[in-house]
């Protein structure tokens, strides 16, 4: 696991001197303490900046054959997926794979139910894991360094609709919300509505990530167009963050 105690104090020392050499002090809380928490807010963001591509592409990445999601949820830092498994054998495979991933710990079945299907009998399951983003690199530089101006209407609804067709992907929802200024940084809400295969899904969570204005996603919730076919595109809804200097 990587030492975050370096970063921090690296970044707070790179805050406390700009806050020196722009003049004189004014009264108000203690300075340090709030360096200290923008820090802390700065290198939190960047570690988890593409936790949620991190935990998609754990549980895609350790499914097996004849075992299928029905639903994928990311939400805070919890992943779930239920779905559907041809056998035990199949289910305890897939938990033994999610286990050791290094971006899910916690993993735990919450149900399995064996089901009638047309063509055999089949295991209904659902599982949940946190996400998990321990010795991931902290930021390096300032804030400032971080974040991009804040995206204008062109940029916020181009970036995300060239990802979406880069990623082979269709888009068929981009709406944002009021920006707010935060204690550290502004941001703009914006709800993305895809549909594709599970690869597209989680390279475009990833990309999404990586976009200019500091992309963070919150939440992700896909369901698969038809239950009943493993090879169902899924349609996600997607909640993300655009961060900007205040």
């Amino acid at each position: 696991m990587i030492n975050s105690a370096g970063p921090i104090a690296c970044l707070c020392a790179s805050l406390v001197l700009a806050a020196c050499n722009s003049g004189p002090s004014s009264p108000g809380p203690d300075k340090t303490a709030v360096l200290e928490r923008k820090a802390v807010f700065y290198e939190d963001l960047a570690a988890r900046r593409d936790e949620a591509a991190r935990a998609w592409d754990a549980i895609a990445g350790a499914l097996p054959d004849r075992l299928w999601p029905t639903e994928i949820v990311y939400d805070g830092g919890e992943a779930r997926v239920a779905g559907r498994a041809l056998s035990n054998d199949l289910l305890a495979d897939f938990i033994s794979r999610l286990e050791k991933s290094p971006h899910l710990t916690g993993v735990d079945l919450r149900s399995s139910v064996q089901k009638k299907g047309r063509t055999g009998d089949y295991h209904e399951f659902t599982i949940a894991a946190r996400a998990d983003n321990a010795g991931e690199r902290a930021p390096v530089g300032t804030p400032e360094t971080l974040l991009a101006a804040r995206p204008g209407a062109a940029d916020g609804v181009r970036e995300p609709q060239a990802l979406a067709s880069d990623r082979g992907l269709r888009m068929t929802k981009c709406v944002f919300g009021q920006a707010r200024s935060g204690e550290f940084a502004g941001e703009l809400a914006v709800s993305i509505e895809i549909e594709g295969g599970r690869a597209e899904i989680g390279r475009y969570l990833d990309g999404l990530a990586r976009l200019p204005h500091f992309w963070f996603v919150k939440k992700v919730g896909a369901k698969a167009t038809s239950p009943q076919d493993a090879r169902s595109p899924l349609k996600a809804s997607v909640s993300a963050l655009a961060y900007y200097p205040n």
